[in-house]
This record gives C-alpha cells, sequence and structure tokens, in this order.
C-alpha cells in the first residue's frame, strides 16, 4: 500500500505551515499528489441565508473577504508545496458548510492530514469539532498534527496501540506507508493492573508476526494500567520518545452530535506527538 492521493485541510491557524510541510513529506515519499483544501467557512445557518437571499447586497462584502481569505491561504499553500519540489498539487476551495462537504472529497483520498483544534487559535470556517467529525465520516485514515511542537522527524519512532479491534486493524494497515520508513516500530498492549497476564504464547504475538510479513520488525510490549487508556498512551509516547501514535478511533454519531470514546476524546484533546486515526 502506499498514499497516492493526499489531501490537506488549510486554514488561517499558526500551525498550518507544519501540516503542509508534513503532508508534503509524506507525499514526496510515496511519489503522491497532494491537494490542499481551504474551506470559505459558511455556517449552516448563513448558507441557507445566501441560497435563499442570494442577492441580498448586505453579504457581498462578507462573502468576499471569506473568499479572498481562503484565497489567501491557498496561494500559500501552492508558494510552499512548489518551493518544496512537489510535482503534483492543487489547491482546492470548499464553498458549501463543513464539515461534511470536507468528508466527501476526503473520500478520494488515501490519506488525510488535519490539525488538532487549538482552543486559544480557533480554525476559521470550521468548529472545534472538525477533527472529529472528520475521522468518523471520511472512511480514510486521519493524521491529526498537534498545535503545539514540532515534528520533523514524523514516522521515525512509531508506537500502535493495540487491543485487535476493528479500529485498530484499520489503523495499522492503513499506516503502512510510514511505518516501513519508520526506524523503530513498538506494539503496546494494556491491561488493568488487576488482570493476570496472560499466560503461554507472548500477547500481541500474531500482530508481531503479521507485521513481520510486511517487512516491519516490530516490538511488542504488554503494559500495565491503574489510569484511563488515553492517558496511559500519552504518557507512555512521551516516556517512549514516539514521533507517530497509531491508534483506532471509537465512536458514533447521533443526532448529529459527535460522540467518541474515551480514549479517542482524550488522544485528540491532548496528543502531543501526531497520531494517524482509523474509524
Amino acid at each position: 500500500m502506499y498514499y497516492k492521493t493526499i489531501l490537506v485541510h488549510l486554514d488561517e491557524s499558526r500551525n498550518v505551515d507544519q501540516r503542509i510541510a508534513i503532508a508534503a513529506s509524506i507525499a514526496r515519499a510515496d511519489n503522491a499528489h497532494l491537494t490542499g483544501a481551504a474551506i470559505i467557512g459558511l455556517q449552516r445557518y448563513l448558507y441557507e441565508t445566501v441560497a435563499m437571499f442570494p442577492d441580498d447586497p448586505g453579504l457581498a462584502p462578507y462573502l468576499d473577504e471569506l473568499r479572498q481569505r481562503a484565497d489567501n491561504v491557498m496561494q500559500k499553500f501552492e508558494r510552499e508545496v512548489r518551493d518544496a519540489g512537489l510535482p503534483s498539487f492543487e489547491a482546492r476551495l470548499i464553498a458549501e458548510a463543513p464539515p461534511g462537504d470536507f468528508s466527501e472529497l476526503a473520500r478520494c483520498s488515501d490519506l488525510v492530514v488535519l490539525g488538532q483544534n487549538d482552543p486559544n487559535d480557533p480554525a476559521i470556517g470550521v468548529g472545534p469539532g472538525f477533527p472529529d467529525y472528520v475521522v468518523l465520516h471520511c472512511a480514510r485514515p486521519v493524521l491529526v498534527v498537534p498545535y503545539s511542537g514540532q515534528f520533523d522527524r514524523l514516522a521515525e519512532h512509531v508506537l500502535i496501540a493495540w487491543n485487535g479491534s476493528v479500529e485498530a486493524a484499520r489503523a495499522v494497515t492503513q499506516a503502512m506507508p510510514m511505518m516501513r520508513r519508520a526506524q523503530r516500530v513498538e506494539v503496546v498492549i494494556f491491561r488493568r493492573s488487576s488482570q493476570p497476564a496472560l499466560p503461554g504464547q507472548q500477547a500481541g504475538e500474531d500482530i508481531r508476526r503479521f507485521l513481520a510479513r510486511h517487512g516491519i520488525d516490530a516490538q511488542v510490549m504488554e503494559a500495565a494500567i491503574e489510569e484511563d487508556a488515553g492517558h496511559a498512551l500519552l504518557h507512555l509516547a512521551r516516556d517512549r520518545a514516539a514521533t507517530l501514535m497509531v491508534a483506532g478511533c471509537y465512536g458514533h454519531s447521533r443526532f448529529r452530535e459527535l460522540l467518541l470514546g474515551g480514549v479517542s476524546r482524550t488522544l485528540l484533546r491532548s496528543m502531543t506527538v501526531p497520531v494517524l486515526m482509523s474509524h
């Protein structure tokens, strides 16, 4: 598996340059096409107003400003990826109400790159639940980049959160291109400290062998925890100096609200390294 089409979300947030650089680096490694998508930012109520009153003169200046800001972001993207020497790229404008339109575009990509929601620097045009929604609805692996920190060695040390679930299996498979380039891959399996370790065959031997057949030499560790698994993963990633985490995303949408599992919610809110998630 290789990433041949990569989609990166463009906005005016302060971490967008790093997000673009990471997406361009992955695209260069796999000789992939990179699409940068900017969202004008029409919220649903405003979008419906524009549809009902398209000739309202009071809307024109506001819409023009939104389009100009999106154009500026797209031009920035084109300059940066051109300077990075990426041969195949394009900038796209999403004018309708996010995040559904972005998720639809993402379904025609192999990998999606987003920024973590920064409560002190909200992205224009999308709400705080934008990464959550896209992860749950795009049916593609999503690489979420923290809003704080430098991540120049993305795939140097990969930490896989493994529990044998469908979501974890998808995340592992979809992270293969980056894991093949990694210098070190570790698989962690958590169990409650009150539960005894599995006797006999080492826990995680099947996933280790699976990865080995794909040319990935992974080390498996089993760890007993007393805290919730999300914070345990974050602490382990820090202690092991991981540069990328791979994890399944658990949750569903109900009545247009996002309902994430506790581990997924913790990772998206408190991540300190990029996380590749799959639902």
